[in-house]
């Protein structure tokens, strides 16, 4: 810690990998809960991402876990973040591959070194940095900045039903008419656009309505629709309304109203895309 102080500088910001949740998120492989937290103990003037209790606005961690380390890295670099903190417990080939991406995306050339205990791995951003301050604008760095640690989420609320999820899919069962709340916490409205799979009884008219004007309607058959819904979200956000004509397709002795379903949702903001 003491090293990545002296090359990093005071009051440097530090990624710690894997984003994990905190005050609790379970193991991760050999990874426990506040594993994360030696940073903490062992630095004077170090800043580290983990720490922010979920479900607050300090947690953007949570909103961003499913970055893939492409993006993440260069929007991280772009935000200030000076270098990454790798817990080499946390995966099950003690952090080579991910050690080896990271150190692509930064530099050949950036520093890099392990705790004497092989645990932990550090790579530094400096020249990352110097490639994407001379590749974009002061502007558009920024933009990347409030994407990453101020993300835009999804609210579900009236009309839907808690999350489902079985492996690796997710989905939001909903009435007849429902909505959900865009949430955008900066002060310039945000173009973004909201990806899922539409399911819903053949011949369903799905209807997606933004402030009063409806912006996309579809006809569903026997298969799910993939659907993507642009969206320009003002500061604060905006609720969407969603609507369908489809039958009730809840099972016997199910006394849930499932009209429509969103599967494998997601919010895609394209701030977040840097080329590095």
């Amino acid at each position: 810690v003491h090293r990545i102080e002296a090359t990093t500088g005071p009051g440097a910001m530090v990624l710690q990998l894997p984003l994990h949740p905190f005050p609790e998120g379970g193991p991760v492989v050999a990874m426990n809960d506040y594993d994360h937290v030696a940073g903490y103990l062992h630095s004077d003037t170090l800043r580290w991402s983990y720490g922010g209790v979920a479900g607050r606005p300090e947690d953007w961690t949570s909103a961003q876990s499913g970055l893939p380390l492409d993006q993440l890295i260069p929007d991280a670099a772009a935000a200030g973040f000076k270098g990454v903190w790798i817990d080499l417990a946390a995966y099950p080939d003690r952090g080579a591959a991910v050690v080896a991406q990271v150190r692509s995306l930064a530099d050949p050339g950036a520093p890099y070194f392990t705790s004497a205990d092989s645990r932990r791995a550090f790579v530094g951003l400096a020249p990352l940095d110097a490639r994407l301050r001379a590749r974009y604008s002061p502007a558009r760095l920024r933009a990347t900045a409030d994407a990453l640690v101020h993300p835009s989420t999804v609210v579900y609320g009236t009309g839907f039903y808690a999350r489902e999820a079985e492996a690796a899919t997710a989905w939001y069962w909903a009435q007849a008419s429902a909505q959900f709340e865009v949430t955008n916490p900066t002060s310039q409205t945000r173009p973004l656009t909201f990806h899922m799979q539409l399911e819903a009884s053949p011949g369903a008219v799905v209807t997606f309505t933004v402030a009063g004007r409806e912006v996309l309607r579809r006809t569903l058959a026997s298969e799910p629709l993939d659907v993507i819904l642009p969206l320009r979200v003002p500061a604060g956000g905006t609720d969407v309304q969603v609507s369908s004509t489809g039958a009730n397709l809840a099972a016997p002795g199910d006394a849930r109203d499932l009209r429509v379903q969103l599967k494998n949702p997601f919010l895609i903001n394209p701030a977040l895309y840097l080329r590095p």
